[in-house]
């Protein structure tokens, strides 16, 4: 709300668009926007809409570069988890810009894809250190045998022995597959 408690409320449909574009603003006002495109047709629309317009660049872009790499694209009957995996894709999307803004003089640019790959060898480590401690020190976790599947969650994403990685033909996974029940998988 404003200062003087008010709001404007426009609903407006371009010529060309299907639906109206409803805008709902604290700070704009009642006037219009004339412009004149190529071919020399001139066309009027709310100062609201035109602002939004000029300014929306960055929700689109961020918008586009998730759906690039997304990791879930399969549809869900359960909502939270494709909420959940846009919010994991909408911070790696956040990271990497803090890192493009940071990056230093002279340091080559690294792409969205090769940044999320780093992104995720450096958990990786992180969760190695996290079982082994610092330096291959053990930190008393339980170590895995070969053969039986590990006490420890954890383990299997360790060591790149569980990362995905997609193959053309289903196959039996081998860390998640148990006796009775055997779970087979495009990612290896």
């Amino acid at each position: 709300m404003t200062e003087d408690n008010s709001i404007i409320t426009v609903s407006w449909r371009d010529k060309k668009a299907k639906k109206h574009c409803s805008a709902v603003s604290t700070c704009g006002d009642t006037s219009t926007k004339t412009q004149t495109n190529k071919c020399g047709q001139i066309s009027k629309k709310p100062a609201i809409i035109e602002a939004y317009n000029t300014s929306m660049n960055g929700c689109d872009r961020m918008d586009q570069n998730v759906a690039y790499y997304g990791v879930f694209k399969r549809k869900t009957k359960e909502w939270w988890k494709k909420i959940f995996f846009w919010i994991l894709e909408v911070t790696q999307m956040n990271a990497y810009i803090l890192y493009r803004l940071t990056r230093q003089e002279g340091q080559k640019s690294v792409s969205i894809k090769m940044f999320k790959d780093l992104l995720i060898d450096q958990l990786a480590l992180k969760a190695e250190e996290q079982l082994n401690g610092p330096a291959g020190e053990t930190s008393g976790l339980p170590e895995r045998k070969k053969g039986r599947p590990c006490d420890n969650s954890l383990a299997r994403f360790v060591g790149n022995t569980h990362l995905v990685k997609y193959v053309e033909e289903d196959r039996r996974c081998v860390v998640c597959s148990k006796p009775p029940l055997r779970k087979r998988t495009n990612f290896v």
